[in-house]
């Protein structure tokens, strides 16, 4: 069955703002060639899950340069 036009209105909205960015894993993502790859996958577009062995404290540079890129970054 379908809906009533403006239920279906109300659920295209809910949609819009609900839609979500691709996110990328990357692993050693805060230097080197991940960190190449994270940049290039923030500025396409892409939210960014960080896996390293240095402390958050250590890579704050490098994540907060994704970040700038447009990233919403978690490591």
């Amino acid at each position: 069955p379908s809906m009533p036009e403006d239920e279906q209105l109300a659920h295209n909205n809910d949609m819009k703002q609900t839609e979500r960015r691709p996110v990328a894993f990357i692993t050693g993502g805060s230097r080197g060639i991940g960190y190449g790859i994270a940049q290039r996958l923030a500025a396409a577009g892409f939210d960014l899950a960080i896996n390293g062995m240095r402390p958050e404290a250590a890579v704050q540079e490098a994540l907060d340069g994704l970040r700038a890129l447009g990233a919403e970054v978690l490591y």
